[in-house]
């Protein structure tokens, strides 16, 4: 797996709730998704990945009654499912791991002190995960 240089890292400050909701409605094709205007909600509309991990819940038929956390665990499991990458069980049962040290942190995680390194490597190899600078992350969708 690849490495991003610091030159190359893009700081992104969190969106307005206003711009989240034109990206929902894009995303949903709706003029106006009903969605409770509700401080919760409007967090959930400050990054595109989780306005793009709610149009998924809603369209799935869920609510905007999520955590961030869910919500992207929801995410998460279904990348998975459409991508079906071969890993073994201890792989599988370390992605959501990671994804709750990630969030607990708010960022990236210490791969030594996550796993082992043949662990950090079925996870590099599942292309779902960075290692970078001796951290672990998630690789970001190809757009």
């Amino acid at each position: 797996m690849g490495s991003v240089e610091d030159n190359e890292r893009l700081p992104v400050p969190p969106w307005s709730s206003r711009r989240g909701l034109d990206l929902l409605r894009t995303v949903l094709g709706e003029r106006q998704p009903r969605i409770p205007d509700r401080h919760e909600t409007q967090q959930l509309l400050t990054s595109p990945l989780q306005v793009h991990a709610l149009a998924n819940r809603l369209r799935a038929g869920g609510d905007t009654h999520v955590s961030t956390r869910e919500l992207l665990t929801e995410l998460a499991a279904l990348i998975l499912q459409r991508e079906h990458p071969q890993a073994s069980q201890d792989v599988w049962g370390a992605l959501p791991r990671l994804a709750a040290h990630i969030l607990d942190q708010q960022g990236p995680v210490q791969a030594s002190s996550f796993a082992q390194q043949h662990l950090i490597w079925e996870l590099e190899e599942t292309g779902l995960v960075v290692h970078d600078g001796g951290l672990l992350r998630f690789a970001l969708p190809p757009v």
